[in-house]
């Protein structure tokens, strides 16, 4: 009851504030002779009012975007807390915003409070800034992350954690005739083939248990409804205790993470097949001084790249079982999986 009567009150105070803040931008806005050449778009009050009443997340936006495109066009502007959003529905204008405009667009929007939580204040190579830090990081995840020849040296930890899905399958199927439930087994394989080539170690069921519950939770509190990013002064007294929660959650995570970053740093990438971890603690930031990357900078995601892999492959095995051929593909993928004399 009493989070219900916050929720309520925080709604009125964010309409009445956002009514103010519209009214004193558009004084403002009546005082200057220059006006840009926008998009069209809905009124901001009016947006921001049915974004509040449908509780939506940032990531749960397409049905209103798609009423508001059917109304204003393909392209769509909203100015929101001083902030211009716009919205692209058209594949080919997206091409030319993307692609031939690529250096124009390539920066994030700034990310919202809680955002900057759970990233070292927007410093980790999902969420930084466009700038001399981004391309450092996107080039060193490249070279050493994404790069076929590197991926290849952890041959032995992909057929572990293959044996380990095998297996984890073939106890929940029983004798066959029981449906499985793909997703958590494959989730966890993923995570801990993931964790294993970030920073080189492998945790016990235990410690992975509660790293996957604790990342799930920092991913699924990006995709809820954005509560900390309207007047975080505000919102974070209202909600404390869901904000000291999240705060919780961000400092149990450096208790897990930190001591293996440490661990590499005393190994000092003189074991092998090197990590990513590795290869961050060798960078320096020449613009900042030359200085090396923080602990928070050096700390991922390894659940968000899991969900990615998730999806992936289950689009590969509906893929398959739909296919025409499927009668020849599945045994033929069966043996390669299950012997460990191929790959």
């Amino acid at each position: 009851m009493v989070e219900e009567t916050s929720t309520w009150l925080f709604l009125l105070l964010s309409i009445s504030l956002v009514a103010i803040f519209l009214l004193s931008s558009a004084r403002q806005r009546r005082g200057s002779n220059k006006k840009a050449l926008l998009p069209p778009g809905p009124p901001p009050l009016l947006f921001f009012a049915k974004f509040l009443l449908l509780r939506r997340s940032i990531f749960d936006l397409g049905p209103l975007l798609r009423d508001l495109h059917a109304r204003h066009g393909p392209v769509i502007s909203i100015r929101l807390f001083g902030t211009l959003l716009v919205f692209v529905a058209d594949r080919r204008l997206a091409h030319r915003v993307l692609v031939q405009g690529g250096s124009t667009f390539a920066d994030r929007p700034p990310l919202p409070e809680l955002g900057r939580l759970f990233t070292s204040d927007a410093r980790d190579v999902n969420s930084s800034p466009y700038g001399p830090y981004w391309r450092l990081v996107r080039r060193n995840l490249a070279a050493e992350a994404l790069s076929p020849a590197r991926v290849a040296l952890f041959a032995p930890a992909r057929r572990r954690a293959r044996d380990m899905l095998v297996r984890d399958l073939h106890e929940l199927g029983g004798d066959g005739s029981l449906a499985v439930e793909l997703r958590p087994s494959l989730r966890r394989a993923m995570f801990e083939l993931l964790l294993y080539m970030s920073v080189g170690a492998r945790l016990g069921p235990e410690v992975l248990d509660e790293v996957e519950l604790l990342e799930m939770w920092m991913l699924r509190s990006f995709t809820s409804f954005p509560v900390f990013s309207f007047f975080p002064a505000l919102t974070k007294r209202l909600f404390r205790k869901r904000w000291a929660a999240h705060v919780a959650v961000r400092r149990r995570v450096d208790e897990i993470y930190i001591p293996l970053i440490n661990a590499r740093r005393a190994v000092a990438g003189h074991d092998e097949p090197r990590c990513y971890a590795d290869s961050l603690l060798q960078l320096r930031v020449a613009e900042e001084g030359d200085r090396t990357l923080t602990d928070g900078e050096l700390e991922w995601l390894p659940a968000a790249e899991g969900e990615v892999v998730d999806m992936t492959e289950e689009l590969d095995f509906t893929t398959v079982i739909k296919h025409p051929l499927r009668a020849r593909i599945v045994p033929r993928a069966r043996r390669v999986i299950i012997s460990p004399a191929r790959n």
